[in-house]
């Protein structure tokens, strides 16, 4: 029985030493990244602010996508918000860095900062400045989680401009992917289940 228990607590601890050394492995990675990270969080907030300072820019394409989200989202209960919630954050952040071999993702962080920087001056002029609140706790996972995903996207999209460009495009993308799966879409979900439990209790 010892033997066993014995023979157990190793596979265990094997099991824990190989996830905290791929997961180490991967925050070395990201930390190489940094400044693709950064480039893309100073787009991202650029955008938001572009958006608070001018909500009315392109104010009928932006009401038209309003109202196909809330017709989504419409009559329906918290697990189907939730599933609804994820599955288009997973899908933004998942061409986020897929299609970065042709800078969408340049396009996408523009318009995701835009609406939100919009979103946020509308919300807080029709309540107040606390509103932001709401935002706060599912913001901390899904914001980071997007950015994470397209600043991937833009080194993507960079390496044409390096040498040896087939080796690092596969690279680029086989970091990207382990990224997505193993960090991005955690996030997401937690993300996801904290909104649509807001949305849920607010509505």
């Amino acid at each position: 029985m010892k033997r066993k228990n014995n023979s157990k607590q190793k596979l265990i601890n094997n099991y824990n030493t190989k996830i905290s050394n791929y997961y180490g492995s991967l925050y070395l990675k990201i930390s190489g990244n940094k400044n693709y990270i950064i480039a893309t969080a100073a787009l991202f907030s650029g955008s938001i602010i572009f958006g608070l300072l001018f909500p009315n820019f392109l104010k009928e394409f932006q009401d038209e996508i309003i109202k196909a989200i809330l017709a989504r989202v419409q009559g329906k209960d918290f697990f189907e918000v939730t599933f609804f919630i994820i599955q288009n954050n997973l899908r933004t952040a998942f061409f986020g860095f897929l299609l970065g071999i042709i800078f969408l993702p340049v396009l996408a962080i523009l318009i995701n900062g835009f609406f939100i920087g919009t979103t946020l001056r509308i919300a807080i002029e029709k309540y107040s400045p606390l509103i932001i609140w709401r935002l706060f706790p599912h913001g901390i996972f899904e914001l980071p989680a997007i950015i994470l995903s397209f600043s991937y996207g833009l080194k993507i999209g960079l390496t044409w401009f390096h040498k040896d460009r087939r080796k690092n495009f596969a690279n680029n993308y086989r970091e990207a992917f382990a990224v997505f799966v193993s960090i991005t879409l955690p996030l997401i979900i937690v993300a996801g289940i904290i909104e649509g439990g807001l949305y849920a209790f607010f509505r």
